[in-house]
């Protein structure tokens, strides 16, 4: 996605090639942030459960 709005590359293909309806966006260049705004929390909450930090480890627990 972030290869699409920034360098003008193509649409994703394949498994994601649904994603190809945000492609207008990359001419609305104040759009780009709002639009990887949920990819940028999928990969945060991808990157947190592949290594839990040991303060999110605490904030599960019960008082």
């Amino acid at each position: 996605m972030r290869v699409m709005l920034k360098a003008e590359g193509p649409p994703p293909q394949g498994r994601w090639a649904d994603l190809g309806v945000l492609e207008p966006v990359r001419h609305y260049r104040a759009r780009h942030a709002s639009t990887l705004l949920v990819f940028d929390a999928v990969e945060k909450a991808l990157a947190a459960i592949a290594q839990p930090s040991a303060s999110v480890a605490q904030a599960g627990r019960a008082p």
